[in-house]
Formats: structure tokens, sequence, C-alpha cells
């Protein structure tokens, strides 16, 4: 069961499903006020579908779609700030809930900057989920953002997804529940410290029971173009097709039904058109052995960084390539023994942005690796037709002890 909550600029909608008693009567409301935590905070900030002309640009700026958006503008000063609370949610919200909030960001120089990119001091965003238990309603002073009395919770973080100067991005916050609160909100600061730099921002809200699902999605089917090669599936059962590979380097060779890579090998598949909108699924048999970092699965989507997978030392862990990466070893890792045949399973919807993983037909994670943005094409050679997919593998570095066999690899488009 879950709820979702659409924001579209400063209008904040609630589309509820049948759920619990206790959650079926919560309503969240439209308002967002400006608070002044201190100097830097200006009155009037952020604005709501300013006027930001980039330096070097002539058109002003806009949000993929024309959607709505908020920006906070430092034409002179070294630091000018704005920062969004939302008004106070009263409900029954139990421990495990999860709310998402999805931020879709742009930073960059004006037209009195020397540099048309940042060469220090970007500017930021900055989130934060606040929940209160049970008690008096909270209150914030909008003057000095102080509250009536102290959140139970309080979860800061920090918008990490940059790409170049005006550029689009989006990046998911997940903020999980600890314990049961009555109250809750959410925070956003845009953060500006060098003159003539600005920085915008849109974003969503959805708050879910669990994270045990996401929305089925309803293909859009639209006319696709010719340059990309339709998804295909590859036995390796003695032979496979060089025209659905664009680079097979390092010596990738067939042996007893599987493809093998070893010490440095990599393989990077067509461009592979997929209709804009369906959820894109992609399967493999792989056994891998490999020290710590050096074997890579990944696909990537036109408008989104490549992300998928890294082995090394039996274990394994999701990764997005414009972001660093954790050991495939740590916390947040996975076993994938090695020298074991284990069926994989990505899907992508671009929808949401979400990535899943299944190991043996198990979902094993979830991670939110970007939605695709038009004019946001890094990654992707210019001209690739939109949307589509690419598969890369590669065994990382030939001193090292790295071997990746795949017995069937398969592409499914929905």
């Amino acid at each position: 069961m879950r709820r979702n909550l659409l924001l579209i600029g400063a209008v904040l909608l609630l589309f509820c499903n049948t759920v619990s008693d206790t959650l079926a009567q919560q309503q969240w409301n439209d308002e967002w006020m400006a608070t002044r935590p201190n100097k830097n905070y200006k009155k009037g900030l952020p604005v709501f579908n300013p006027t930001i002309v980039p330096k070097g640009k002539v058109d002003k700026l806009e949000m993929p779609g024309g959607a709505n958006f908020f920006g906070v503008l430092n034409s002179r000063d070294q630091d000018t700030n704005g920062k969004l609370v939302h008004s106070i949610v009263a409900g029954s919200f139990k421990k495990s809930m999860v709310l998402k909030l999805s931020i879709v960001a742009n930073r960059g120089r004006l037209a009195g900057a020397k540099l048309d990119m940042f060469d220090s001091a970007p500017s930021e965003i900055q989130v934060a989920f606040l929940g209160w238990s049970i008690g008096t309603l909270p209150v914030i002073n909008p003057g000095t953002d102080d509250w009536s009395r102290n959140p139970s919770v309080v979860s800061r973080d920090i918008f990490t997804s940059w790409a170049g100067n005006t550029v689009w991005r989006s990046q998911l916050f997940r903020f999980v529940l600890d314990r049961d609160l009555s109250y809750i909100s959410v925070s956003i600061a845009g953060l500006n410290h060098k003159n003539a730099s600005y920085v915008a921002f849109g974003m969503s809200i959805e708050l879910v029971e669990s994270d045990d699902g996401f929305p089925q999605d309803i293909p859009i089917d639209r006319e696709v173009p010719s340059t990309a090669i339709e998804p295909f599936s590859e036995e390796f059962d003695g032979s496979f097709n060089p025209n659905n590979w664009e680079r097979l380097k390092g010596g990738p060779y067939l042996s007893d039904g599987a493809l093998v890579m070893y010490k440095g090998a990599f393989a990077v598949s067509q461009w592979m058109r997929v209709p804009e909108g369906a959820l894109v699924e992609i399967e493999r048999d792989a056994s891998v052995e490999a020290t710590i970092d050096h074997v890579k699965w990944s696909i990537t989507y036109t408008g989104v960084p490549p992300f998928g997978m890294i082995y090394g030392s039996g274990c394994a862990t999701s990764f997005i390539d414009t972001i660093p990466h954790g050991n495939p070893c740590d916390s947040a890792s996975i076993s994938f023994p090695d020298n074991v045949w284990i069926h994989e399973r990505i899907t992508y919807n671009p929808l949401t942005g979400i990535f899943v993983y299944y190991k043996d037909g198990v979902k094993i994670l979830t991670r939110f690796v970007g939605i695709p943005i038009d004019g946001d094409v890094s990654g992707t050679p210019s001209g690739t037709p939109r949307p589509s997919v690419s598969i890369f593998m590669h065994s990382g570095k030939p001193w090292d002890i790295n071997n990746q066999l795949i017995g069937f690899l398969g592409t499914v488009t929905e």
C-alpha cells in the first residue's frame, strides 16, 4: 500500500489509494515557506520560476518539459542562500515508512562571472527530513528557522549528482522512519558561495509504507530512429553475432558454451532502441573471479550516467559511473561467491529512474540512478538516438586475477 505525492513547482497534490484507516485520512497541503537561519539567507529567496540566463547563454533557464522550479541567484554577494520548509504534516506515521524526496537540480554562473564554470566553491543544495513524536503541533519561526519544540528526528543530506554547469540532474533521497511519528516536514536549501552564481531546483515527494515495490509502468510507444539495432540475445553456444557488439577488446573468446573475458578484456554492445518510457530488462548467467573492484557489468541509457554492478573478492555492489563508489565488500555489498554460476537480472525504469538488481530470481537491491533529461547525454556519443541502451562488461586490470564467464545474455524490453 502506498500514497503518491507529486509536487510540481509549489503545488503538492495527493493521490491516495485505499490504505489503512490511519493513513487514508492524512493530507499534505501545498504550503512552503521561506526561512532565514542566518544573515546569508536572504528575504524573498528562493524565487519561484525565476529568470536565470546562465553565462554564455542567450535563452533563460528552463526545467525539462517546462515544469516549475525554484531558484537562488547570487548576483553580487559572496554568500546568498535560500531555504524552503514545508508546513507540518500531521498524522500517524509508522516506523519503517519511507519518505522519498526527488530533487532535479541545476547550478552555474551568471553574466558577471569571469568564467562560465565553477573553479571552486560551487553552489550547493542541502535537504533535511524532520519528525516529531506525539505532542503539541510544532510551529516554525520563519525569521530564525527555529521550531517551537525540537524535532525527535532530524536527517540531513546533500545533493551530489551534479553534472556540468547548466545541466539538469536528478537525485532521490530516502528517509526511513526509525520510530513512530506524529508530525513530519522536509526542508530544501540552495546555497551560493561565489559572486555571479545560481542554483535552481524542482522536487517531488512520495510517502510509502515500504520499499517493497515500485509502480508498474505503462509503456509509451513512439517511433524510434532506425539507427540503433533491435534488442538481442546471445546464447554463446559456439558462436556469437559480432554485429551485436560495438567493441570487443582484450581477447574475449568462447569456451564450453561461455564468453570468457580474462584480465583486461571488455565488451561493449551496440546501442539498442527501446520504446520511450518502457521498462528495460537485461539478464545474464555469469561466473566471476576477481580482485577488488575489477569486474564490472553496467548499462547506459541515453541521458543517464552508466550504472550497474561491481564485483570483487566474493562480493558485489551497485555503482553509478559519476559517483565515487565503495569497496564491493563494504557494508552495502551482497555476497557473490567466486566461480559460481549465478543468474542476474537488471531492470531500469526511465519514468522513475529506479534500477533494480535480481540475483537468482530474488530482488536484492534498488537504487535511484537518474531520469533521462533532454540535452543531457553524459556518457553517450553525440547523435545517439533517444531512447537507447548499451551494455558494458569488463574484467579489469590485466595484471590482476580477473575472470568473467557469461553463459547467456538476453535483453528484453516491454
